[in-house]
Protein backbone atom coordinates (compact mmCIF):
# COMPACT_ATOMS: atom_id res chain seq x y z
CA UNK A 1 0.00 0.00 0.00
CA UNK A 2 1.25 3.42 -0.80
CA UNK A 3 -0.60 7.01 -0.11
CA UNK A 4 -1.66 7.12 -3.91
CA UNK A 5 -3.47 3.59 -3.34
CA UNK A 6 -2.81 0.46 -4.73
CA UNK A 7 -1.41 0.44 -8.50
CA UNK A 8 -3.58 -0.54 -11.46
CA UNK A 9 -4.85 -4.22 -11.02
CA UNK A 10 -4.62 -4.11 -7.32
CA UNK A 11 -2.05 -4.81 -4.59
CA UNK A 12 -2.03 -8.42 -5.44
CA UNK A 13 -0.98 -7.98 -8.55
CA UNK A 14 1.90 -5.56 -7.93
CA UNK A 15 2.84 -8.41 -4.93
CA UNK A 16 3.12 -10.92 -7.68
CA UNK A 17 4.96 -9.17 -9.86
CA UNK A 18 7.60 -8.02 -7.12
CA UNK A 19 7.68 -11.55 -5.74
CA UNK A 20 8.66 -13.34 -9.38
CA UNK A 21 10.75 -10.42 -10.27
CA UNK A 22 12.80 -10.79 -6.85
CA UNK A 23 12.92 -14.68 -6.74
CA UNK A 24 14.27 -14.81 -10.50
CA UNK A 25 16.67 -12.17 -9.87
CA UNK A 26 17.99 -14.59 -6.68
CA UNK A 27 17.45 -17.50 -8.84
CA UNK A 28 19.41 -16.18 -11.88
CA UNK A 29 22.37 -14.93 -9.55
CA UNK A 30 23.00 -17.74 -7.77
CA UNK A 31 23.12 -19.96 -11.09
CA UNK A 32 25.52 -17.62 -12.18
CA UNK A 33 27.67 -17.52 -9.71
CA UNK A 34 27.87 -21.17 -9.62
CA UNK A 35 28.62 -20.85 -13.41
CA UNK A 36 31.28 -18.54 -13.04
CA UNK A 37 33.24 -20.47 -9.56
CA UNK A 38 32.57 -23.43 -12.01
CA UNK A 39 34.34 -21.54 -14.83
CA UNK A 40 37.54 -20.17 -12.93
CA UNK A 41 38.14 -23.65 -11.67
CA UNK A 42 38.46 -25.21 -15.38
CA UNK A 43 40.24 -22.44 -16.56
CA UNK A 44 42.91 -23.28 -13.62
CA UNK A 45 43.04 -26.68 -14.50
CA UNK A 46 43.64 -25.69 -18.27
CA UNK A 47 46.35 -23.27 -17.57
CA UNK A 48 48.06 -25.92 -15.26
CA UNK A 49 47.68 -28.37 -18.44
CA UNK A 50 49.08 -26.30 -20.45
CA UNK A 51 52.12 -25.29 -18.33
CA UNK A 52 52.25 -29.06 -18.02
CA UNK A 53 52.62 -29.96 -21.60
CA UNK A 54 55.01 -27.43 -21.96
CA UNK A 55 57.49 -28.84 -19.12
CA UNK A 56 56.79 -32.19 -20.33
CA UNK A 57 57.44 -31.41 -23.89
CA UNK A 58 60.89 -30.00 -23.11
CA UNK A 59 61.53 -33.42 -21.50
CA UNK A 60 60.30 -35.49 -24.39
CA UNK A 61 57.93 -37.13 -22.23
CA UNK A 62 54.14 -37.60 -22.48
CA UNK A 63 51.24 -36.00 -20.55
CA UNK A 64 49.42 -38.13 -18.17
CA UNK A 65 45.87 -38.15 -17.71
CA UNK A 66 44.52 -36.55 -14.84
CA UNK A 67 42.39 -38.59 -12.64
CA UNK A 68 38.60 -37.87 -11.49
CA UNK A 69 39.63 -37.74 -7.61
CA UNK A 70 42.60 -35.30 -9.03
CA UNK A 71 40.37 -32.99 -10.67
CA UNK A 72 38.12 -33.08 -7.82
CA UNK A 73 41.01 -31.49 -5.65
CA UNK A 74 41.43 -28.77 -7.35
CA UNK A 75 38.34 -27.40 -6.05
CA UNK A 76 38.03 -25.32 -3.18
CA UNK A 77 37.24 -26.71 0.30
CA UNK A 78 34.08 -26.11 1.39
CA UNK A 79 34.52 -24.58 4.64
CA UNK A 80 31.97 -23.77 7.74
CA UNK A 81 31.50 -20.77 6.14
CA UNK A 82 30.63 -21.93 2.77
CA UNK A 83 28.38 -24.36 3.98
CA UNK A 84 26.15 -21.84 6.09
CA UNK A 85 26.05 -19.68 3.17
CA UNK A 86 24.82 -22.47 0.82
CA UNK A 87 22.42 -23.35 3.27
CA UNK A 88 20.97 -20.06 3.79
CA UNK A 89 20.36 -19.48 -0.12
CA UNK A 90 18.51 -22.77 0.06
CA UNK A 91 16.48 -21.73 3.14
CA UNK A 92 15.60 -18.64 1.42
CA UNK A 93 14.47 -20.35 -1.45
CA UNK A 94 12.40 -23.16 0.55
CA UNK A 95 10.66 -19.44 2.54
CA UNK A 96 10.38 -18.35 -0.46
CA UNK A 97 7.83 -21.22 -1.69
CA UNK A 98 6.04 -21.87 1.74
CA UNK A 99 5.72 -18.34 2.11
CA UNK A 100 4.26 -16.69 -0.99
CA UNK A 101 3.89 -19.86 -3.04
CA UNK A 102 0.15 -19.88 -2.85
CA UNK A 103 0.36 -15.96 -3.34
CA UNK A 104 2.47 -16.25 -7.04
CA UNK A 105 2.49 -20.00 -7.71
CA UNK A 106 5.07 -19.20 -10.92
CA UNK A 107 7.93 -18.46 -8.64
CA UNK A 108 7.72 -22.41 -7.92
CA UNK A 109 10.17 -23.37 -10.65
CA UNK A 110 12.53 -20.23 -10.05
CA UNK A 111 13.26 -21.46 -6.80
CA UNK A 112 13.57 -25.57 -7.89
CA UNK A 113 16.23 -24.08 -10.22
CA UNK A 114 18.31 -22.58 -7.26
CA UNK A 115 18.45 -26.29 -5.66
Amino acid sequence: WTEAGCPHGGCMASLKKQLWMTLLILSASRIAQIFVASIIVRLKIMWEDYNLKKGLKQEGKETPKRSFAELQSKFAETRLQEQIDNMMQLVLALGFILLFGPVAPIIDPFCLAVF
